[in-house]
């Protein structure tokens, strides 16, 4: 077997990730309950819309023949009422028209509605102007004229928002194929973790990470397993990877125990617990010390601990990895690029230098800024490889956080 990397590029890291990445099975649901699922296959319209000959406007409907000519004006005998939500189709003779609402189903043999502000009758007469019947709208949307039955209305891949759920009922789909949710274990290294609700004493802190993943993996439309925390003992570790590997999940997360020392053990116990190491680190920072494998069949993505590092890896690497899984045709980051407001200086990087930062227009000028402490950030800023010093005014590549 070939020795898995032990560090490679950012690019060839996601090159990795999703070469090793593949869509989820795929599940039928109610229409009701598709909201921000991924299509799994192209749906087309069951029903045509719209699906039948429809007025525009509040009016007449007539035919082409007139009953009688008075000078400048057509006269017509009103025969009849359509409203909105009749199911009788009725059937129009020269020289005769229907009162009709907005949404009613025109009659056989109609050639146009005319607005009742365009019109005059008295009695059973509709007098309509010469120049009315000369105008080019005729305010009768024909059946199957915005969306032919059969025709395609959405395309595999797409995510299902309000607007996409609209068009699927209007169009009759009551069921869809949609990609099932993935399900996602995670946990946290480290002895000196403690959940929130613990008693909280000197050499403890809270693992923040656990609940940080949570949230990033409720927000990605995940089903999240919190596997708490595992302590820095290899026996423990195995025993918990084994209970992972076990379970019908797609993907698993961990946080803390890759670094060089003497506790940070998950490396040698993944590969112990039967894990494939891909890559072993990456040229990023923060994130260098990152492990990607598989276990059990399932992606494996092995953290640093610092929250700050957690955010960004989750956003560059396993995000990507998530999209592609859910069905999303557009998966990874897209590159966009903002102007530094102010220098931003640190010590000569050898590597991706990522910090996050905040958007902001200057008239149609975009630029960025870093992200203060305790500052929601709304990107992330890519530093490429050079002399540590990116310069005000510089164009710099940055990727949006979701």
């Amino acid at each position: 077997m070939e020795k898995p990397a032990s560090s490679v590029t950012f690019a060839q890291a996601l090159d990795l990730i999703l070469a090793h990445a593949a869509p989820v099975g795929t599940e039928t649901v109610a229409l009701a309950d598709s909201l921000w699922r991924i299509a799994a296959s192209e749906l087309r319209a069951e029903l045509p819309d719209p699906g039948y000959d429809q007025s525009l406007r509040d009016g007449f409907v007539i035919g082409e023949g007139e009953r009688s000519t008075s000078r400048g004006s057509r006269s017509y005998q009103i025969i009849g009422e359509i409203p909105a939500g009749c199911c009788h189709r009725f059937a129009l003779g020269p020289g005769e028209a229907y009162r009709i609402m907005t949404g009613g189903m025109v009659p056989v043999g109609a050639d146009r509605v005319v607005q009742q502000e365009d019109c005059s009758c008295s009695g059973e007469t509709l007098e309509v102007p010469e120049k009315v019947l000369h105008l080019q709208s005729r305010f009768i949307q024909r059946r199957g004229s915005s969306i032919p039955q059969a025709s395609p209305v959405i395309a595999r891949g797409t995510l299902l928002g309000a607007r996409e759920i609209g068009l699927l009922a209007t169009t009759g789909n009551q069921f869809l194929d949609v990609f099932r949710p993935v399900s996602v274990s995670y946990f946290c290294n480290g002895n000196e973790l403690v959940s929130i609700d613990d008693a909280v004493t000197s050499g403890k802190k809270v693992s923040s990470n656990r609940y940080l993943l949570g949230a990033l993996l409720s927000s990605r439309r995940t089903v999240p397993e919190d596997c708490g925390v595992a302590r820095d003992c290899p026996a423990k570790m195995r025993a918990l990877l084994g209970v992972i590997s076990r379970r019908k999940t797609d993907l698993v997360i961990s946080t803390g125990g890759m670094g060089p020392g003497k506790y940070d053990l998950l490396e040698t116990v993944f590969e112990e617990a039967g894990g494939e190491i891909i890559y072993r680190s990456v040229a990023l920072r923060p994130g260098q010390s990152t492990l990607f494998g598989i276990l059990a069949g399932k992606l494996y993505f092995g953290l640093p601990g610092p929250p700050f590092a957690v955010g960004v890896l989750f956003n560059e690497l396993v995000l990507p990895a998530l999209r592609k899984m859910q069905g999303h045709l557009d998966y990874q980051n897209r590159d966009e690029s903002a102007l530094l407001e102010n220098d931003i200086s640190s010590e000569k990087n050898s590597v991706i230098t990522i910090r996050e930062g905040v958007l902001f227009f200057r008239g149609c000028t975009r630029y960025v800024r870093l992200a203060k402490d305790r500052e929601r950030p709304d990107c992330l800023i890519l530093l490429e490889e050079g002399d540590g010093c990116a310069r005000q005014n510089d164009a710099v590549r940055i990727h949006m956080l979701a």
